[in-house]
């Protein structure tokens, strides 16, 4: 029974480093899955930061392009602003000539109407003159054939 015993003490033994063997193994696997994971972790992480950082890029070229446009665009608003403002500015002037024009044309008409008025008038002071002359002379011709008539 001590053959037996010892048997059974070889055959635990044998289980027993066996078992160690496994466990070791295992261990080992364990440990190259850690590494592997953290090997992939670490690539995926400078993965993502190199995803990241060429987005930053695509962001920041893409705002400046925006910016780029939109300071293009402004200027271009403010070229055609200020052509149309020299634009009203000439059609502004023309019409200011324009009013000018008419208004010597205004003040013309009106010198001429007056002057036509006074020669009116004139003429019409002319015209009492000259009857009031005629008057003057009429009565001096009846004045004189009264005074024939009485003689």
């Amino acid at each position: 029974s001590m053959e037996a015993r010892g048997i059974i003490v070889s055959k635990i033994e044998a289980l027993k480093h066996d078992a160690v063997l496994k466990f070791e193994t295992l261990k080992t696997t364990v440990q190259s899955f850690k590494v592997n994971a953290l090997d992939k972790i670490n690539t995926s992480k400078e993965e993502v930061l190199k995803k990241m950082e060429t987005l930053k890029r695509e962001v920041v070229a893409t705002m400046n392009s925006l910016k780029k446009n939109a300071l293009l665009k402004m200027e271009e608003l403010k070229v055609n602003a200020l052509e149309k403002v020299s634009e009203l500015k000439v059609k502004a002037a023309n019409l200011t000539r324009r009013v000018k024009t008419l208004g010597k044309a205004f003040v013309a008409e009106a010198m001429n109407r007056t002057v036509l008025y006074r020669q009116r008038a004139y003429g019409l002071v002319m015209e009492a003159y000259n009857i009031t002359r005629r008057v003057k002379t009429i009565g001096k011709a009846l004045v004189t054939v009264a005074m024939n008539r009485t003689v």
